[in-house]
C-alpha cells in the first residue's frame, strides 16, 4: 500500500479573489491487466485539518480517470492511499484552476513531486529460494499518455530600445510607364460664373463696297381704289381747241439695269 499527499498548498486572496478554486485531479493506471484502487481524501487548513472530501476510486487496466473537487480555501492538502495489484503502475498529478477554469501554475504537481510513503504489512518468515525461472517476453509498450495543458504564459518583458536607422539605400531605376489608364466620364458642368464688366468697344471696321442691286420683282396686282375725295368747285370752262386724233399708244420699253453703286467712304471716328 502507497500513500501519496499533496503536503500542505497555500492559496491566500490575490486582490480578494484565491487563485486555485477548484482542483482537477488525474489518475491512471499503466498495468494492462491489473486494477487499483485509490482513496482520495482532501483537506481544507484553517488552523485545523478538517477533511471535507473522501471518495474511493476503482481503476481499471489502462484506464484513465479524472475527479474534480471544491478549493476555495486559504489552503488545502489531498490525500492519496493506493492498494491493489497495480498501486505501483498508478499514476496521480493534481492542477489548480481558477474561476476561468484557466491552470495554476503554482498549484501545479505531478506525480514525481508527491510526497509519498510505504505501509507494509507484518513480514511473515522467509520461505526458501526457488529456483529461477526463465525470464519471460518483455510486454508491450502501452500507449502514450496524454499531454498535459499548456502553462499559463508569463508577462511579456519590456521592450528594448530602438537601434540606429541604418543608411538609405541607392534608389533603383524607375520603371516602364504603364499603359494610360481609360478617361473618366465627364463630370457635372460648374454653375456658370459672373458675366465680368463689358470691355471697351473697338473701332469700327470700314464698310464694304454695296453689291449689285437684284433683278426688280414683277409687279403685284393693283391694290383696291381708295374712296373718293370730295369734288371741288368746278372751275370756269375755257374756250374749247380744236382736237386732233388720237395717235395708237406705243408699247412701253423694258427698263434697263440699274448701274453698279460706287464705294461708300470712309466712316469717321464715333464721338
Amino acid at each position: 500500500m502507497a500513500v501519496l499527499s499533496t503536503g500542505p498548498i497555500a492559496n491566500d486572496p490575490v486582490s480578494g479573489v484565491r487563485p486555485t478554486q477548484t482542483v482537477l485531479i488525474k489518475l491512471d493506471n499503466r498495468d494492462p491487466v491489473n486494477f487499483s484502487n485509490v482513496v482520495i481524501e482532501g483537506f481544507h487548513l484553517n488552523g485545523t485539518r478538517i477533511l471535507y472530501v473522501q471518495e474511493l476510486v476503482t481503476i481499471g487496466p489502462n484506464e484513465v480517470l479524472s475527479r474534480s473537487y471544491f478549493a476555495n480555501f486559504d489552503a488545502i492538502e489531498f490525500v492519496f492511499t493506493i492498494s491493489g495489484p497495480a498501486e505501483n503502475e498508478t499514476q496521480i498529478s493534481v492542477w489548480g484552476k481558477n474561476a476561468a477554469g484557466e491552470f495554476v501554475p503554482a498549484h501545479r504537481l505531478v506525480s514525481d513531486e508527491l510526497l509519498g510513503t510505504e505501509i507494509a504489512g507484518p513480514q511473515g518468515d522467509t520461505g526458501p529460494q526457488g529456483d529461477q525461472g526463465p525470464q519471460g517476453p518483455q510486454g508491450d509498450q502501452g500507449p502514450q499518455g496524454d499531454q498535459g495543458p499548456q502553462g499559463v504564459q508569463g508577462p511579456q518583458g519590456d521592450q528594448g530600445p530602438q537601434g540606429d536607422q541604418g543608411l538609405q539605400g541607392d534608389q533603383g531605376p524607375q520603371g516602364d510607364q504603364g499603359p494610360q489608364g481609360d478617361q473618366g466620364p465627364q463630370g457635372d458642368q460648374g454653375p456658370q460664373g459672373v458675366q465680368g464688366p463689358q470691355g471697351d468697344q473697338g473701332p469700327q471696321g470700314v464698310q464694304g463696297p454695296q453689291g449689285d442691286q437684284g433683278p426688280q420683282g414683277d409687279q403685284g396686282p393693283q391694290g383696291d381704289q381708295g374712296p373718293q375725295g370730295d369734288q371741288g368747285p368746278q372751275g370756269d370752262q375755257g374756250p374749247q381747241g380744236v382736237q386732233g386724233p388720237q395717235g395708237d399708244q406705243g408699247p412701253q420699253g423694258d427698263q434697263g439695269p440699274q448701274g453698279v453703286q460706287g464705294p461708300q467712304g470712309d466712316q469717321g471716328p464715333q464721338g
